[in-house]
């Protein structure tokens, strides 16, 4: 998935999380499945947001060594 549609499921499953935490009783294994979700999406984004930076270094570099030679 790309950034754009993991922080669309993202929003997405904190909505139902939100959901989730509103009704009453709580259904403790959907609230955890949903926390557990959300944990790994977060993780997706931070990976994918790191790769997307160190990308955009290396081709930024990659220019600037480009003109200098």
């Amino acid at each position: 998935m790309n950034i754009d549609q993991l922080t669309g499921r993202y929003a997405r499953l904190k909505n139902e999380l939100e959901t989730a935490y509103a009704t009453s009783p709580w259904h403790d294994a959907r609230i955890n499945r949903l926390a557990d979700d959300l944990a790994s999406i977060e993780r997706q984004l931070s990976n994918a947001r790191y790769a997307n930076k160190a990308l955009t270094e290396l081709s930024h570099r990659s220019q600037f060594q480009a003109m200098t030679e």
